[in-house]
């Protein structure tokens, strides 16, 4: 036991000695690759089960491997072990697992890591049709579901980890069209924007955004009643951050679609919500701008206000009268 102990500290500073040296290092990522790091990558998912600390820690480097670096994400399909499972469809299982009572389910840490690989992999087209075939695409919308709403389940800084996979996966037209068409997708983003956890509340919100570029997806919003009124909730001085993507997601949904600005301006209650929350954010600019929560976030949302506006056919001065 002594022994095992011992090599088992070793080896858990080796793997974070690695994984700090792949952090955000294009050459080292690139060298690894060339090395073949996923076979050995593979030996350590093996070993590590049942040992927490050196999961995580090979969680964060698997993390440091995949991040924005394309040949390392495809460099995790190259190798399967003696199942033919490559690194991507063991950590989706992993992911995925339900836990068994008496077991205590997934530490949240070790969660997050998991579903942030998920969320670098679901970038790249190569690893996307993996996720694609092993079921996560399919299966993840329910689980926010579950974690968002659920009677026994629910767990939104969970949701939170899934809804940024989901988000991530909405960025390219075929995993758009891959989200929308799962069961129950649509509606979980929703769900999220409607959470009380900011971090659910913003990855929502993104993927509303993401999806809402294209026509099947401001189909989706458009025959969703609880969408406008979700996305106008997000408007305001409140949350600067959520105002600056839920008025992302409005541009998205507007841009290029009559359909949309006419349900818009139908009844006038959007384009009156609209008008109050831009007001605030503009009185909130002119008065203390660089005193705000968050600057930025507060430039973006009056970028994104004025361009709405002018989809609208609006001068964007006329709400700030």
């Amino acid at each position: 036991p002594d022994r095992c102990g011992a090599l088992q500290r070793s080896l858990l500073c080796c793997v974070r000695l690695l994984s700090n040296a792949l952090c955000g290092c294009e050459e080292a990522k690139l060298a690894a690759v060339s090395l073949q790091l996923p076979l050995l990558l593979q030996q350590l998912w093996a070993i590590s089960r049942g040992a927490p600390a050196l999961r995580r820690a090979l969680m964060q480097l698997l993390c440091n491997y995949v991040a924005h670096c394309a040949p390392a994400k495809c460099s995790l399909i190259a190798y399967s072990d003696a199942r033919g499972r490559c690194l991507i469809a063991l950590l989706v299982r992993a992911a995925l697992a339900e836990a068994r009572p008496p077991a205590a389910p997934m530490a949240l840490p070790l969660w997050q890591l998991h579903w942030r690989c998920l969320q670098s992999l679901a970038t790249a087209a190569e690893s996307r049709t993996v996720l694609l075939r092993s079921g996560c695409i399919g299966a993840a919308p329910s689980l926010a579901h579950r974690l968002l709403l659920g009677a026994k389940e629910r767990d939104e800084p969970r949701a939170a980890a899934v809804l940024d996979f989901l988000a991530n996966l909405a960025f390219d037209a075929d995993g758009c069209t891959a989200l929308l068409r799962c069961d129950g997708a649509f509606d979980a983003l929703v769900e999220g924007l409607e959470s009380r956890q900011p971090s659910a509340r913003y990855a929502a919100a993104l993927a509303l955004r993401n999806v809402a570029f294209s026509s099947e997806g401001k189909t989706a919003l458009l025959n969703r009643p609880r969408a406008m009124p979700a996305l106008l909730g997000g408007l305001g001085p409140s949350d600067l951050r959520l105002s600056a993507l839920s008025s992302a997601a409005l541009w998205a949904l507007l841009a290029r679609s009559e359909k949309a600005k006419v349900a818009f301006r139908r009844g006038g209650l959007p384009a009156h919500r609209f008008a109050v929350a831009e007001k605030e954010l503009a009185h909130l600019a002119m008065r203390e701008p660089e005193c705000t929560s968050d600057p930025a976030a507060l430039r973006a949302a009056l970028r994104h206000f004025d361009a709405i506006a002018r989809l609208l056919g609006a001068d964007p001065g006329q709400l700030r009268a």
